[in-house]
């Protein structure tokens, strides 16, 4: 038989074939095994390191938003009364333009709603700092990734249906304050993955830990919102399962509050020199 024709036959089976294979998923039950097994992994950063992010975010809500205003930028997706957020002002960069001048230079990228373009690497200092003692170094903790936990980037978000108040609207970057907010990331082994990029019972189950452990000492999301946390079964709620493991030592915490101060500032006497 010759070739072409093998080719004609192979491609007409394809053809007929159209769907892909239906292939079994965890059950429930299977899902909740593997949860229990990753939680005590899980690296949750301490309140009362967050406190202090919150009370000196307060103490400086006045004057950034001020100096954000003059820049065209929306100090509320940073700074809202008791803020958990790191660095206001810093986000991750998003799609191909953006990229392509963090490329070019890191230390001077920019776009709309902005000090400083990033590559997530800003939202490790405040790790850094209060795990090690000194800023970031583009090492991480051995076989363990950093996750953000609710969405921060406008593209494919799941904000609409995660949080309580949501509406559409044409101003972008409306949640890049989640970027660096030090209660919206977490360490996960790279042996287990992601849970925050697809299962939703999972990723409702690490957004019920945000909201138990840092309810008390900060505000979690921007724009009055709150998680939506309704029709949450019994066998999910996070009571009923291990605890995250929570890091970190509050004597780190002043070094990185001088660090993001000086950088923050540093930014915006550059933006009023571009201005």
């Amino acid at each position: 038989m010759e070739l072409d024709t093998i080719s004609t036959m192979s491609e007409t089976k394809l053809k007929k074939q159209k769907k892909w294979p239906d292939w079994k998923t965890p059950s429930n039950e299977e899902e909740i095994l593997f949860a229990r097994i990753l939680l005590p992994y899980i690296k949750i950063i301490s309140p009362d390191i967050v406190k202090i992010i919150v009370d000196d975010n307060n103490r400086n809500l006045s004057e950034w938003s001020v100096q954000f205003k003059k820049l065209g930028i929306n100090p509320e997706i940073y700074l809202w009364k008791d803020s958990p957020v790191a660095f206001p002002g810093i986000r991750r960069h998003s799609g191909t333009k953006e990229i392509s001048s963090f490329g070019i230079n890191p230390k001077t990228a920019k776009g709309g709603n902005c000090l400083l373009l990033d590559d997530n690497s800003f939202p490790k200092e405040i790790w850094s700092y209060v795990l090690r003692g000194t800023k970031y170094n583009r090492t991480n903790p051995n076989n363990y990734s950093l996750a953000h936990i609710v969405d921060h980037k406008d593209y494919k978000s799941r904000n609409n249906y995660e949080l309580k108040g949501f509406n559409k609207s044409d101003e972008k970057n409306l949640f890049a304050g989640l970027y660096t907010s030090c209660v919206n990331t977490i360490w996960i082994p790279n042996t287990l993955l992601k849970p925050t990029d697809h299962t939703s019972n999972l990723r409702k189950l690490l957004i019920q830990i945000v909201e138990k452990y840092y309810e008390k000492v900060c505000v979690r999301l921007p724009h009055n919102l709150q998680f939506n946390l309704d029709n949450i079964n019994e066998e999910w709620d996070i009571n009923n399962f291990p605890e995250p493991t929570i890091v970190g030592n509050i004597d780190g915490v002043m070094d990185f509050i001088e660090y993001r101060h000086k950088k923050i500032n540093e930014l915006i006497v550059s933006a009023n020199s571009y201005s």
